[in-house]
């Protein structure tokens, strides 16, 4: 008997809600005290400040438009599948606060400090997050066009399964992480404060790290776009590239950079007027890899294919290649002080006319089917 009563109860509560619906007492009912609260604080900052600092707000299914923002708090917040278009909530401070599923058109979070936050499937377009403090903030399977994330000071910012297309994350004295994301048309130059950059399991197209100071920087399982990868006037430690596939106009020219190393996969650049430690090369094809017109102390090459390498008018102090493979090279006047090259093959046109090399050991050297070997005027023998 109980029972039926409670079905009755409940199906004459539906019924009055389904009734009042036109009026938004429906709606309402379903709302936290802040989302009711919103309209209100939203129109004063000092006001919703003072609620935030003291509640952890939870705000969903809302198109937040045109609103003055500017210096909100948020703690322990979470906003879900909110529309955030044309706000200015420049110098806000949030911490420990996810946005999941929200949308950023427009407006201005800049000079803001974030700490601890989280941007899970959000959307950004044409908004700046540019001039603020990132202290942990994780970008989550986001699409970001057309939008800055740059002059940071902070920590560590990591985007995880994003979307980059056009924007500026240079001039920024904190880390970055890239996960399986994709960089299209994007500004790294004049990173600051010797921090160090990963990005691992990514496509980068047009991407410009010009100016820049790391400490280390690594490229694992990266591929590259038709667009260039460039790494010119930088510093370093070391510049790792591991099993990528960069062929399309990577280069570390006028750097200064302790250690190369290149371990697996596809990668070509040039070294142009740069100061280089060490270079590393092994088990990698390298297509179009240039070490002419410049001076390298110390490069070592084993288990690798080389196409089309430059040599000319470059110099290396100690140049070892073992296990290897040359199909073309260009080597007009290629100087060095050590060549040591074993069980070599060389193929194609090599070029070594005019080569200088004051201690040459070959050993195990392998011609090929195409080779055509020249060393006209230089001073070494096969």
């Amino acid at each position: 008997m109980k029972s039926h009563i409670d079905k009755r109860v409940t199906i004459a509560l539906c019924l009055i809600i389904f009734t009042l619906s036109g009026t938004g007492f429906a709606m309402n009912i379903f709302k936290n005290d802040f989302e009711q609260q919103w309209p209100e604080l939203s129109q004063d900052v000092e006001k919703l400040n003072e609620y935030t600092k003291v509640h952890s707000v939870e705000m969903r299914n809302m198109k937040v438009e045109g609103l003055d923002l500017e210096g909100v708090i948020f703690s322990g917040s979470t906003f879900s599948e909110i529309e955030w278009e044309n706000i200015d909530a420049s110098k806000s401070s949030l911490t420990k606060v996810t946005f999941r599923k929200c949308k950023f058109i427009g407006g201005s979070w800049k000079n803001g400090t974030l700490t601890d936050v989280t941007f899970e499937g959000c959307d950004f377009i044409d908004t700046s997050f540019s001039r603020g403090v990132m202290n942990n903030v994780h970008f989550k399977d986001c699409k970001i066009e057309r939008t800055g994330i740059a002059y940071l000071t902070g920590s560590r910012v990591e985007f995880d399964g994003c979307a980059w297309n056009t924007g500026a994350g240079g001039d920024s004295s904190c880390e970055f992480i890239f996960k399986n994301s994709s960089l299209s048309g994007i500004s790294f130059s004049k990173m600051e404060n010797n921090v160090p950059l990963l990005i691992e399991n990514s496509r980068l197209n047009e991407i410009n790290f010009y100016g820049s100071h790391f400490s280390t920087v690594t490229l694992r399982h990266v591929k590259q776009g038709e667009g260039g990868v460039k790494f010119n006037n930088i510093t370093a430690e070391t510049v790792t590239f591991e099993n990528v596939d960069m062929t399309n106009g990577t280069a570390i020219a006028r750097s200064h950079v302790k250690s190369v190393i290149i371990n697996g996969g596809k990668f070509g650049t040039t070294f142009d007027d740069s100061i280089i430690g060490t270079v590393h090369v092994r088990d990698t094809e390298l297509y179009y890899m240039e070490f002419s017109e410049v001076k390298l102390p110390k490069v070592t090459i084993s288990n690798s294919k080389l196409y089309d390498t430059g040599l000319y008018d470059g110099f290396i102090e100690e140049f070892s290649v073992y296990n290897s493979e040359f199909n073309i090279i260009d080597g007009e006047n290629f100087k060095a002080d050590i060549v040591v090259w074993d069980n070599v093959t060389l193929d194609g046109k090599i070029d070594l006319s005019n080569a200088q090399i004051n201690d040459f050991r070959p050993s195990r050297i392998k011609r090929g089917p195409k080779l055509n070997l020249i060393t006209d005027r230089s001073n070494i023998s096969f």
